[in-house]
């Protein structure tokens, strides 16, 4: 477990609105909302991630959104799911063989779950509990960086939705991993 924060309060995400909860998870404005764990949570180069994320549009404008991710604009080992400017979602690893932007389908507005593991030698990427993409990467060293949710290492890559969940492994989760969605399923009907 890692906690979070945003100690500038206009950029924070909001949970409540008008003094109404917010449905459908933290809201990201896509300005200048972010959070971030202060600290590096993957170490090692095998991951597992699950979100479940509502973009507010549907539309991405000339840069990425980033969902959540440890990343510093040109560092190795860098990684995130995004929002891509082609209006998909996204899983990005910088290795010495790259994972290049598994995508997982249309962005949409819809409340979707995104799911990504990395083994050590093959990342993979799934949608509402369907494969999407598989890609082969070697040399991952992930970087330092906090962890960060809502935005990434540009200054305009924030993103513009709701996150109601994220689960972060500092491991391979593939024995676990149907089980693991099945259970965010069972609690926010998805799919």
């Amino acid at each position: 477990r890692a906690d979070c924060s945003e100690s500038v309060s206009g950029s924070q995400p909001n949970i409540v609105d008008g003094g109404s909860l917010v449905s459908g998870g933290i809201d990201f404005d896509g300005v200048d909302d972010e959070l971030s764990v202060g600290s590096s949570v993957i170490t090692s180069s095998s991951l597992f991630g699950a979100a479940v994320v509502k973009h507010n549009t549907g539309t991405i404008g000339e840069t990425s959104e980033q969902v959540w991710g440890q990343y510093a604009s040109g560092s190795s080992g860098r990684f995130f799911l995004n929002a891509n400017t082609s209006n998909l979602y996204a899983f990005f690893a910088d290795a010495t063989n790259s994972v290049s932007g598994l995508t997982a389908g249309a962005i949409g507005t819809s409340q979707t779950l995104l799911t990504s593991n990395l083994n050590g030698s093959m990342a993979e990427i799934w949608r509402d509990g369907v494969s999407q993409n598989t890609d082969d990467y070697s040399g991952f060293t992930p970087s330092t960086e906090s962890l960060s949710i809502g935005k990434g290492g540009l200054a305009t890559d924030y993103f513009n939705g709701n996150v109601a969940e994220i689960i972060i492994y500092n491991s391979d989760q593939s024995d676990n991993r149907v089980g693991i969605e099945t259970n965010i399923n069972d609690h926010y009907n998805i799919y």
